[in-house]
């Protein structure tokens, strides 16, 4: 999993928010692949390291709402701040997001 991930010359996240955050699937594979020694070290003069190698990576989002545009109805996007640091913390740092919203509610349908 891992290796495939590593190895790869682009990354491409295409997800749902699901209740503000990210699906649960993803965040069980982000659970699995940042471990010390596999894709971050630590040492205690120098802190954490990200141990992949940066590459262009895109995340689409899909929300229910407009969170680009900020019609959210006061709700957060948590989805976000959190790939951005996950991503960051494993050393991806040229990151683009693409928010795709509005995906439900009358003005998506067209109505």
């Amino acid at each position: 999993m891992l290796v495939r991930f590593a190895l790869a010359k682009r990354v491409v996240i295409s997800m749902p928010m699901w209740n503000f955050g990210i699906p649960d699937k993803l965040k069980h594979w982000f659970d699995l692949i940042v471990q010390p020694g596999l894709a971050f070290s630590f040492a205690p003069l120098d802190g954490f390291r990200g141990l992949l190698k940066n590459r262009p990576t895109l995340v689409i989002l899909a929300s229910g709402l407009d969170y680009a545009a900020g019609m959210n109805r006061g709700q957060r996007d948590l989805a976000t701040p959190y790939l951005h640091e996950i991503l960051r913390f494993i050393e991806l740092t040229d990151v683009r997001f693409v928010a795709i919203g509005p995906m439900g509610g009358p003005t998506a349908a067209g109505f």
